[in-house]
């Protein structure tokens, strides 16, 4: 039964495509251990994500594109932030509930400010000023 009580998937969720999502998910889970290819775990984050958009669910689809822009630069937590994400959707899908994901005002928890390239500074400097 669903989260608000009718036994139906969660307002806006498709039935077919949650399902569809599940099972893509599921599949691509190997994909994202530690001892998985690199090349493996980059087209893993990047087919999850676009998968998730396809399906309606913006906010998993957004986290992951996050997840997948940390993993190409090098964060080497991205990975395992992306395993507990990918696992928090599995569940909620096969419970089907909403997957749980910040709603605006609040910021996304994966959300970090980065130090300005200094090779950049200047110019956009500048540029905000103006």
């Amino acid at each position: 039964m669903s989260e608000h009580g009718s036994g139906a998937p969660p307002r806006g969720r498709d039935p077919e495509l949650g399902r569809l999502l599940l099972e893509e998910l599921r599949r691509h889970e190997p994909d994202l251990t530690d001892d998985a290819e690199p090349a493996a775990q980059r087209r893993a984050l990047h087919a999850l994500k676009g998968s998730a958009g396809i399906a309606g669910e913006r906010g998993l689809s957004e986290g992951l594109a996050r997840l997948e822009r940390r993993f190409a630069a090098g964060d080497r937590r991205a990975l395992g932030e992306a395993r507990a994400l990918v696992a928090q959707a599995v569940l909620a899908l096969a419970l089907d509930r909403p997957i749980a994901t910040p709603q605006w005002p609040h910021p996304p928890d994966d959300l970090h400010t980065h130090p300005l390239d200094p090779g950049i500074a200047g110019s956009y400097a500048a540029e905000m000023a103006d």
